[in-house]
């Protein structure tokens, strides 16, 4: 029998304000990914027997955070947020990444893209809100046109996934409440923010 997971569902996503707010945070300048093929992130298949050895993101600010985005593609977590994932989910691959900061050299050491391998079908497609009139099933595009999705809670039974939509996988993670609350409490969400996922 497939585990049931509280039906509470985050969308993750990184705290711009945070940054607003607190402009010594660190943050990517640049970096090199060696030509790496990041649209194969939005798989859900593993990629890490082509994942570059010298990844190099080269940061600014003197205070760590947990979590940030790194270019339009990849998400970067700290080596204590990913403890906390692999508590969650064995379908998560965490692909090394050095940090290079900007004025002093200094190489960091224990970050990771995250590659979530979990892809579930539970788009509500009549109850999402569209960017206009409800997109019909075999609309190929459907995926970039969804403003707010909403989920289908008895068909969730995973802590950490990317959702299907006609065919194409999104890049937009999503947790559970109980993966939420455990990075809260451990303190090793600095940069991170969870939106509530309407689920019917």
């Amino acid at each position: 029998m497939k585990k049931h997971i509280e039906t509470k569902i985050y969308h993750l996503m990184m705290n711009g304000n945070l940054w607003d707010d607190a402009p010594d945070l660190l943050f990517e300048v640049s970096h090199d990914d060696r030509e790496f093929d990041y649209f194969s992130l939005c798989k859900g298949k593993s990629v890490s027997k082509n994942w570059p050895s010298d990844f190099v993101i080269n940061v600014t600010g003197k205070t760590l955070v947990d979590f940030f985005y790194c270019g339009a593609y990849y998400t970067v977590i700290s080596d204590k947020a990913k403890e906390v994932f692999e508590q969650f989910s064995q379908s998560v691959e965490f692909l090394p990444v050095r940090l290079k900061h900007e004025d002093t050299q200094k190489i960091m050491p224990n970050y990771w893209v995250l590659n979530i391998l979990e892809v579930l079908e539970v788009l509500d497609w009549e109850n999402t809100y569209w960017i206009e009139k409800l997109i019909p099933y075999n609309e190929p595009d459907a995926y970039s046109r969804i403003i707010k999705p909403a989920l289908i809670g008895k068909l969730i039974n995973k802590d950490v996934f990317l959702i299907n939509v006609g065919g194409k996988v999104t890049r937009t993670v999503f947790v559970s409440n109980n993966l939420r609350r455990t990075l809260i409490n451990a303190n090793t969400r600095m940069g991170m923010s969870f939106g509530p996922v309407k689920i019917t």
